[in-house]
């Protein structure tokens, strides 16, 4: 991507130089919600959900058959999951450094007004790894 498509993509920067809106609401993609609800910020469970049903299939393109065959197996696995949750049977745990991060991100989130925005951008910066 070129210099100008970038300042255009990041600043929203029409060709006359004034300010446009962006593409996407603030609201859209902000985590700052999420954060405090404990709610994922990726889409990291769509993509495990993905990979396990196209194991299940043993396919990333099934027939008709497979394909009905794994929807009701999947099914069967919600239905299961859904009468755990009724029971009240606990969730299979988080792994520790996940656990750690959504942490550090709340301390940091919830502190938001003690620090300066770029003091404030940094410390979000340190605490993204993308090899967990």
């Amino acid at each position: 991507m070129g210099n100008k498509s970038w300042q255009n993509f990041i600043l929203h920067y029409s060709c006359s130089g004034s300010r446009r809106p962006p593409s996407f609401a603030h609201t859209l993609w902000n985590c700052h919600d999420a954060v405090f609800n404990n709610i994922g910020k990726t889409n990291n469970n769509v993509e495990g959900w993905n990979r396990s049903f196209s194991s299940m299939l043993g396919s990333h393109h099934p027939n008709l058959w497979k394909l009905i065959e794994g929807l009701t197996k999947e099914q069967i696995l919600n239905e299961l999951k859904i009468e755990q949750i009724l029971s009240k049977h606990p969730p299979p745990p988080s792994r520790k450094v996940y656990k750690d991060l959504a942490l550090r991100l709340h301390n940091i989130v919830k502190d938001y007004d003690d620090y300066e925005p770029l003091d404030f951008l940094r410390a979000v910066a340190h605490n993204i790894d993308f090899n967990v």
